[in-house]
């Protein structure tokens, strides 16, 4: 739709930011570990083996916010039909 694109993504990118301070101070990995290579008992998920903690993801959704900020929704959006973009 985009609609009011980058007061919508910047929100979300310092919640995700915030959630990449809280994994690098506990000392989380950038890219986890496979989880069936893990041994038995070291990481169970919450539903059991699942996929081990990083703060891979919360990095990506940082870089495609930035970029949807700074590129903008694009031509056919309602932020263009209504400001002129």
């Amino acid at each position: 739709m985009g609609f009011l694109t980058l007061l919508a993504s910047l929100p979300i990118l310092g919640s995700m930011l915030f959630a990449i301070y809280l994994d690098l101070s506990k000392g989380l990995p950038f890219v986890a570990s496979d989880p069936y290579l893990i041994p038995q008992g070291q990481y169970e998920g919450p539903n059991g083996k699942g996929e081990p903690p990083s703060w891979e993801k919360a990095f990506m959704y940082c870089l495609m916010l930035v970029a949807t900020a700074v590129l903008g929704p694009g031509a056919y959006s309602l932020d263009a039909l209504i400001f002129g973009g």
